[in-house]
């Protein structure tokens, strides 16, 4: 993220914008999942009558680098919260006056914690996964404040 997020009040000075990122330091602790789980897939690969295990493990490890490698390369803001309104990576930019409902939600899948930005906006409803990004739900939700009710 661009600018450090802290607790914005009337009267501090806001950025004009803000841009937050995929967050680097995630991809790396994946990165290093990934490779620990890569060892294991050789280890079965060696292992007598364990190969067809290995061989699986391997593929999901690459596919899930090629996947991971995406994100840490992408430098795309993800979400651009401005003065005059915010766009995001799944919907163009739209003033404050055309966003409504701005929310971030959470939804549990199993044991996992998925965090989403939602808003509506007039093509539609916007729904963006915060969980890689290098921004906190909490931290999002103060800047989306600040930035609303400065416009």
């Amino acid at each position: 993220m661009q600018t450090s997020p802290g607790a914005f009040t009337q009267t501090t000075a806001l950025p004009e914008e803000t841009r937050i990122y995929y967050s680097r330091n995630k991809a790396i602790f994946r990165f290093v999942l990934l490779f620990l789980c890569l060892g294991f897939g050789i280890y079965f690969l060696l292992v007598p009558h364990a190969w067809p295990t290995g061989i699986v493990i391997c593929l999901v490890v690459i596919v899930g680098c090629v996947i991971n490698s995406r994100i840490y390369n992408d430098r795309d803001a993800r979400i651009i919260i401005s003065r005059r309104g915010l766009e995001t990576s799944r919907a163009p930019f739209y003033t404050w006056a055309a966003i409504s409902n701005v929310a971030v939600i959470r939804r549990f899948t199993g044991k996992t914690v998925i965090w989403y930005l939602v808003y509506d906006h007039p093509g539609g409803t916007a729904k963006l996964r915060l969980n890689s990004l290098d921004v906190s739900s909490d931290q999002l939700t103060t800047l989306l404040e600040a930035y609303q009710a400065n416009n």
